[in-house]
């Protein structure tokens, strides 16, 4: 509405008051004025949080203005509540006005006058990254949006980490406190910015048969009491290090804190387990489970490992489905190789495990299941040191590998050409080899070098027909340590079945 003008008046106003005349001052007209501005939209954030770690929810208000162009929400890792240049992004989400406009949770348009709360996915989640423990949520972090306030854009949490090390069976009695090298790595991983850890000692009991599933109430409770101490409300990430018989107990407490339910905060944090050359004290497991040397000492040693695990019948480790990350380094480092147990046996890992994880074959001279230098010395020393950025290094190793959904290629009549793709660590040398369903001898069917960006193609060697266990490995330079010389993920492609062609003429 317009506001009218008046002319100003310079007489005063004659007024009467019990028959005396008096003088009133003129009443001063309004000056001229024109319409206010247009109300710039003011995004304010509210908070932030995330319920199970694989994204966040926002509460968010919009005042003055609706916003009428598209709205980013940035989502980073940092070592404090303040967005600099060290902060790591971890996710873009965009709010869009118009016909495709986005809905918050309760069904209205999330970029009108109100408040509002949207909940959105991040592609690899909130993983552990201990020196980067608070979440900060950014509005409009590219200033794309004229605001008339931008100091309330941001809203933040913060993450607390647990880690669990769990170390395997038939210890020495004398080791009261625990292994030395598990409390070696329980201060490595405070030293790395972990919250709290919890090296779990079962000395005591490691070496009856069958006792390591026995283990999981325990670990369970001091879990559940070290995530007791840290604030309401605050997610709070667990990292399960398991060694050995370790990744049975690991294996075990999770599943009883499945059936159990989890502690809120414990549910909202990000669950990451790592398998140290996972061992059950089991005959139920396929393959060859260790290395023996030869003569009367290697048989005597062979009869002694069976008997025990038919004893014991653990269950196998396994991945759960509500476990976000999963790791497995493993060695089948052969007995006369492996420096351990006076040259006796070396126990290897059983791998793959059931589930989803990710590979790492470790073996090499001289890396043993828990001689001088067994897989979890080699972890402390080349992967713990880098645990407080997430081990990005360890992740740009991994190995993927999967057949290509196009059809064969027939050389002949009895042979068959499959092409296969993945990524690896940028030019490392990838591997493939497949063995008989029925037998144990691999044939290298392929190799090729990964690419600047880690991308791989590679079409296989004539293959007979029948059916087929198939891997990748990758070999990657340790610059770390050197020791060993090459850290070698696997992955595992499951059966493979040539069938003979007919038609080739």
């Amino acid at each position: 509405m317009d506001l009218v003008r008046h002319q100003p008046r310079t007489e005063g106003i004659r007024a009467g008051c019990s028959g005396r005349k008096a003088w009133m001052p003129a009443a001063e007209s309004l000056e001229g004025r024109a319409l206010m501005a247009t109300l710039l939209p003011d995004v304010a954030m509210v908070s932030a949080t995330t319920h199970d770690s694989r994204g966040v929810t926002i509460d968010y208000s919009i005042k003055n203005a609706p916003v009428t162009q598209p709205l980013t929400f940035g989502v980073y890792r940092s070592a404090s509540t303040a967005l600099d240049s060290t902060a790591m992004t971890v996710g873009m989400v965009r709010i869009n006005p118009g016909p495709s406009e986005t809905l918050d949770s309760a069904g209205v348009s999330a970029l009108s006058i109100g408040n509002h709360e949207i909940t959105f996915p991040l592609p690899g989640g909130l993983p552990i990254t201990p020196q980067r423990p608070d979440v900060l949520v950014v509005a409009d972090p590219n200033h794309l949006i004229s605001e008339s306030n931008t100091a309330d854009n941001t809203a933040s949490f913060h993450k607390y980490v647990i880690g669990v090390i769990t170390h395997g069976g038939i210890q020495p009695k004398g080791w009261i406190q625990g292994p030395p090298w598990e409390l070696r790595m329980a201060s490595d991983l405070t030293a790395q910015g972990y919250d709290a850890v919890i090296p779990f000692n079962w000395v005591a009991q490691s070496g009856h048969a069958g006792a390591a599933a026995k283990q999981a109430p325990r670990l369970a409770g001091q879990l559940e009491q070290a995530a007791a101490q840290f604030p309401s409300g605050s997610p709070v990430d667990v990292h399960f290090i398991g060694h050995s018989e370790g990744a049975v107990v690991n294996s075990q407490t999770i599943k009883k804190l499945n059936a159990d339910g989890w502690p809120a905060n414990l549910q909202a944090g990000y669950l990451k387990v790592t398998m140290l050359d996972p061992h059950a004290a089991s005959t139920a497991v396929k393959g060859q489970q260790y290395s023996v040397g030869s003569g009367t000492l290697g048989e005597i040693a062979r009869l002694w490992i069976n008997n025990y695990q038919s004893k014991a019948k653990d269950p196998l480790p396994v991945v759960a489905e509500n476990v976000q990350s999963a790791e497995v380094f493993f060695q089948h480092t052969p007995i006369n190789q492996a420096q351990t147990n006076s040259g006796i046996y070396n126990l290897w890992g059983q791998v793959p495990v059931k589930g989803n994880a990710e590979y790492f074959n470790l073996s090499a001279r001289g890396l043993s299941h828990s001689g001088k230098f067994g897989v979890q010395d080699w972890y402390r020393s080349n992967v713990v040191p880098t645990l407080g950025e997430g081990a990005t290094q360890l992740n740009s190793m991994a190995l993927t590998a999967t057949q290509l959904p196009l059809p064969t290629t027939s050389v002949d009549a009895l042979s068959t050409s499959v092409t296969y793709a993945g990524h690896a660590a940028p030019g490392a040398k990838v591997r493939l080899l497949a063995a008989r369903e029925s037998g144990r001898t691999l044939r290298a069917l392929a190799a090729t070098d990964a690419g600047p960006d880690g991308a791989w193609t590679v079409s296989t060697h004539p293959i007979a027909p029948g059916r087929y266990r198939v891997i990748a490995v990758s070999n990657v330079p340790d610059a770390i340590t050197g020791r060993p010389e090459f850290l070698k993920p696997t992955a595992w492609l499951g059966p493979l079945v040539v069938r003979p062609n007919h038609n080739t003429g």
